[in-house]
């Protein structure tokens, strides 16, 4: 991905101010003046490290990373200002030289600690923070520079053979902490690539891995000179203050560069390479940014979409939008699948007809995906249910042609059928909406069965004494024993009467059965009545069976 012309000339005049401040020192060195030239110096690195902290306040999101390395930045600037003081105010030899040489390591420690604590938060939002756990390593940095700065103490960071008082550049010797402050800067920023390599998903970044790798080796190759040959002609063209915070930022600014850590730099591109239908319009109406798959508008349209749905492309995209400084962000949405499925929910007639809820979570269901899921659920539940009956009501259609008396017989019994389907799928979408559904909801449905079977031939009537909320699942349960007892009486039945009492803590359904199709036996019920926790009663008298349950009602605690 490419990056905007801003950062671009901004790297560079970073990275020429940094190399100016080298040529000058070569060159007033040779040329012998005896001014000083740190001050100099230090104005263009500041420059340099400025430049890039602006750059960073503006192209970085996430508020952790772009607070902990502008901290770094403020840290480099200290480091370099400590630098000037101490070879620009201060005699080589004296006392608070030397303390100021031992501030050098504050910005060396802390600064690949602020910038690995950056790389953690890749991925996590503002609201998000790094475990605590990290934060410990603040605890690790704190000991080591306190013990560099209290090496006249103890001198396990520089070892003076000659002693303090008479101490050169070159007369000490490093000591074991100092080592573990050069181990320190490796494992973090090693670890850095790995948490910045690893958190990416993007394969075609993954591969630019090596760009980072080329500060780090450099800075590898410089430590390995400083440890092992002061007189090195790249220590003396680069000390280590100004080389250490060209290295930091050139480190980072690479991460930033090849996108392992995130930015707004040239974000027109990410609009662009974007898969959802988004834009950005001016208050003028001119589009500023647009991804592939967006369509234009009009600036009224999109005026218009702020504060309600446009549709487009026959009611199949939703044009949404929101004012931003400067204009507006508009997008879009595919509804084709919510359209198709509120027109699979229409022809199901009387039964949404019912439910002014369905209707309700219908119009949700264009922002509350979740809604979407559970809808989906409750249809196949309802459609698992009334499978059956929908089979039989197919095979009645289909049936080759008969006589007109047949006919109408079943079409009659179809009929029955159907309004099993109609009722207990009410009766689902209320039982799963609400814990308790009202008792004259199913003495309802028994009611609309009975006219149908009255309409098939056979009489029927009943009645319905009290009435009281009832578990969703019992009342379905209840109603389906009501069907398969029905079913098994006709065709063939003379008469059926059914009588529903609803008391406070329990309900009975008795049904008189005239010369029925087939006698049932109360292991048939058995299974329904056990998860009912209810009873059944049968009694034969003739040609006539008795069928009593006895159920009782269960109250769910809140």
């Amino acid at each position: 991905m490419e990056h905007s012309r801003e950062s671009i000339v901004c790297n560079v005049v970073c990275v020429l101010l940094f190399v100016g401040a080298w040529i000058l020192r070569q060159l007033i060195q040779h040329n012998g003046r005896s001014y000083s030239y740190n001050s100099m110096i230090l104005v263009l690195i500041a420059a340099a490290i400025l430049i890039w902290a602006i750059q960073l306040r503006r192209r970085l999101l996430a508020t952790y990373i772009r607070s902990s390395l502008t901290a770094a930045a403020v840290l480099m600037l200290f480091w370099m200002i400590l630098r000037t003081i101490k070879y620009e105010f201060l005699p080589e030899e004296s006392e608070l030289s030397r303390y100021i040489w031992y501030l050098y390591y504050i910005p060396m420690i802390f600064i690949p600690l602020l910038m690995f604590l950056s790389a953690l938060h890749i991925g996590k939002s503002d609201r998000q923070t790094v475990s605590r756990g990290w934060k410990l390593l603040y605890s690790a940095a704190y000991v080591l520079a306190v013990s560099v700065l209290t090496n006249d103490v103890h001198q396990k960071v520089f070892f003076f053979p000659e002693g303090l008082s008479d101490r050169s550049d070159i007369a000490y010797i490093h000591g074991p902490v100092y080592y573990m402050v050069v181990v320190w800067m490796a494992v973090l920023f090693a670890a850095m690539l790995v948490i910045v390599f690893s958190r990416c998903a993007v394969s075609s970044v993954r591969k630019k891995i090596w760009v980072p790798m080329i500060p780090l080796a450099m800075g590898i190759v410089y430590t390995a000179l400083y440890l092992t040959d002061s007189s090195s002609v790249a220590l003396r063209i680069m000390t280590l203050p100004e080389t250490g915070c060209f290295l930091f930022a050139a480190f980072m600014e690479s991460l930033i560069l090849i996108h392992l850590v995130p930015s707004n730099d040239n974000y027109g591109e990410f609009w662009n390479a974007a898969s959802l239908r988004v834009g950005i319009m001016d208050l003028e109406g001119k589009i500023c940014y647009a991804s592939e798959r967006s369509i234009p508008f009009e600036l009224e349209q999109v005026k218009r979409a702020e504060d309600q749905d446009v549709f487009q492309e026959s009611g199949n995209l939703v044009l949404r939008s929101s004012r931003i400084p400067g204009g507006y962000c508009y997008w879009t949405k595919d509804i084709s699948y919510i359209n198709t499925l509120n027109n699979s929910l229409s022809e199901l007639g009387d039964v949404l007809e019912e439910e002014n809820v369905m209707l309700r979570a219908e119009q949700k269901l264009l922002q509350e995906q979740e809604r979407i899921r559970r809808q989906n659920e409750l249809y196949d539940a309802i459609a698992q249910k009334i499978r059956p009956r929908l089979d039989q009501i197919s095979r009645i259609l289909e049936e080759p042609d008969r006589d007109d008396e047949e006919f109408i017989r079943e079409m009659k019994y179809a009929c029955i059928l159907n309004a099993y389907v109609k009722r207990y799928s009410n009766l689902l979408l209320m039982a799963r909406q609400n814990t308790y559904v009202d008792s004259g909801e199913l003495w309802l449905a028994l009611s609309e069965s009975l006219n149908h079977v009255e309409l098939y031939g056979v009489k029927a009537c009943g009645s319905c004494q009290g009435a009281s909320p009832l578990p969703g699942d019992q009342l379905l349960i209840l109603y389906e024993l009501f069907e398969y007892i029905l079913e098994s009486a006709i065709p063939g039945a003379a008469a059926l009467f059914v009588n529903l009492v609803v008391l406070e803590e329990e309900l009975s359904l008795r049904m008189t059965l005239e010369t029925p199709r087939e006698f049932l036996t109360e292991e048939l019920l058995k299974v329904q009545m056990t998860e009912l926790c209810g009873t059944v009663h049968l009694e034969l008298e003739q040609q006539t069976e008795y069928v009593s349950l006895l159920v009782p009602i269960r109250r769910i605690p809140v």
